[in-house]
């Protein structure tokens, strides 16, 4: 259970509190006790003349009735006139001894319960406990003492005071006693009314202790608290007010030195990492299935279905000829200026830069690569440039390669070098986009989403596949775009032709097809093939062949 600092100061006060009282209560009791049993003596001493002078009694009375052993009126009126006495003062005992001999004593009067009237005379007078007595019978002075005196077995403090006669000689004795316990009793009240006085005092002072806390430390600290707080939220380089000159001042400008040294660091790791990710993408680290660049080591790597997407403006050579090379880098970063953001955009993982084009993957839809070159071939007509751009699909191993002192990212796949044939090629056949027909299966949709015609079949060197392509003509010159979508029956159908074998029939389509747009590049380049074939008397099956 989580305790805050309010809380656990008011149960450290409190326990200190408690200790307090406590030890002070005990303190006083026992330095008082003493004290107060003194006092009480003391005042025992007083009473007992007092009581003395206020019975009335003579020694010749007290010698009439110890020797005689009559009881008159005179008698029981001392007798309830010390009864009274004893009631009002707490008394234990009031009693008056006669001494008939040395070890022999009458008690005249006594007030305990069974002490009313004359007793016989007390052998034990001359025992050890009524030593005093016979003393102060002996010196004629008052004496006091103390100890376990009655049947009960509770320690009494009793005043033996001298009663004279005429001529001075001691003949009886007056004797008070009183519990020890009823002093302790009453001073047990008054230390009690003492301490709940102390208590009130001290919860009086614990309450405005608390209060100087909470104002003088806690809130400074519930400054620090929220400070941190902040921080641990994002927040770095945030500073807390204070102006104290102690421990936790020091702690607040501590804290506010860090906070800002943090937020100077974490500025520039964050400019680090924008400068790391403008080589490195995270969607390299997302293929590796690495976090950071600072998880990728030696000999990493990953094999996935990736589009890649191959593009470059077009007569990159003949435009840089003649350029120095401070404008041809102007003219490069000019041209990836309006590629790599229709990259990004679409979730693009640029692989590597080749002369002003570059070849970028992306690992959710062949859709996203398509939309990129689209995007890119608008944003580079606009400044007077026409791109060419070639998309396939496959298996691309993406590893780390090189030394534990110098690392790159490499991609090892025959789809980047057919995206990038199929770049290179794409002029030749009167197209800005081709794709590969693995990569138009990937986009939904493509037929009907995208204007395209199907352009017949490659063959790969390396494996000796076959594979289709699709012109994608959405980004053409608008009247291009408009006599391709015109032709696109015809134009498909001589290619049909043509894959079959049939020379001649596809050759009159792709003569239609060239009637109404002579710039169609591809129909004259299929319609050179059937010209080839028929005058060489080719075998019907031929397909139309280019090596990647």
């Amino acid at each position: 259970m989580k305790a805050g600092l309010r809380a656990k100061f008011g149960i450290f006060f409190l326990l200190y509190g408690v200790a307090m009282v406590a030890a002070i209560w005990l303190m006083m009791f026992l330095f008082f006790e003493d004290r107060f049993i003194e006092y009480y003596t003391d005042s025992l001493e007083t009473m007992v003349g007092i009581t003395a002078e206020g019975l009335e009694l003579s020694a010749e009375q007290i010698e009439s009735y110890a020797k005689s052993g009559r009881c008159d009126e005179r008698y029981w009126e001392i007798y309830h006139k010390m009864k009274r006495i004893q009631q009002n003062t707490n008394l234990a005992y009031i009693y008056v001894i006669y001494p008939t001999s040395e070890h022999e004593a009458v008690w005249v009067f006594d007030t305990t319960e069974n002490g009313a009237g004359l007793s016989e005379p007390v052998t034990e007078y001359g025992m050890e406990k009524y030593r005093t007595a016979r003393e102060v019978c002996a010196s004629g002075e008052m004496q006091h003492d103390s100890g376990v005196m009655d049947t009960e077995s509770q320690e009494l403090i009793s005043i033996y005071y001298p009663i004279g006669d005429e001529n001075g000689n001691t003949i009886a004795i007056l004797g008070e006693d009183i519990y020890l316990d009823e002093i302790r009793q009453v001073l047990t009240k008054s230390l009690l009314s003492v301490t709940v006085q102390i208590i009130a005092a001290m919860a009086v002072g614990m309450l405005l202790l608390l209060t100087m806390v909470r104002f003088v430390v806690i809130c400074s600290i519930d400054n620090l608290k929220a400070g941190v707080k902040r921080m641990a939220e994002g927040e770095l380089g945030v500073q807390v007010a204070c102006r104290r000159r102690d421990e936790i001042g020091d702690i607040t400008a501590a804290f506010n030195r860090m906070s800002e040294r943090l937020g100077g660091h974490v500025k520039e790791m964050e400019a680090l990492n924008r400068a790391c990710q403008r080589f490195l993408s995270p969607e390299t680290f997302a293929i590796l299935q690495k976090e950071s660049v600072a998880e990728i080591g030696l000999g990493d790597l990953a094999e996935a279905k990736l589009t890649v997407l191959s593009m470059e403006p077009c007569r990159f050579r003949e435009k840089t000829k003649r350029m120095s090379p401070a404008e041809t880098f102007g003219y490069i970063n000019g041209i990836l200026d309006g590629l790599i953001p229709s990259v990004l955009k679409q979730g693009g993982t640029i692989a590597k830069f080749e002369k002003a084009g570059l070849c970028s993957f992306y690992r959710v839809c062949a859709k996203e690569a398509l939309n990129s070159a689209l995007n890119s071939c608008e944003t580079l007509r606009a400044k007077g440039e026409r791109l060419r751009a070639g998309i396939a699909y496959g298996t691309v191993i993406v590893g780390i390669a090189g030394q534990e002192e110098r690392m790159n990212i490499l991609s090892l796949s025959e789809q980047i070098k057919i995206s990038a044939f199929l770049m290179k090629i794409a002029p030749k056949y009167y197209a800005s986009i081709l794709i590969s027909g693995a990569a138009a299966a990937q986009v939904p949709k493509m037929r009907t989403s995208y204007h395209t015609r199907f352009l017949g079949y490659l063959k790969e060197e390396t494996a000796g596949r076959l594979f289709a392509i699709y012109d994608v003509f959405d980004a053409d010159e608008p009247e291009d775009r408009r006599f391709k979508q015109i032709t696109k029956e015809r134009f498909e159908q001589g290619v049909s032709l043509f894959c079959a074998g049939n020379y001649t029939e596809a050759r009159g389509a792709f003569i239609e097809v060239l009637k109404q747009n002579r710039k169609d590049k591809a129909a004259g380049h299929y319609l050179g093939l059937c010209s080839r074939y028929l005058k060489e008397c080719e075998t019907e099956g031929s397909v139309w062949i280019e090596l990647v």
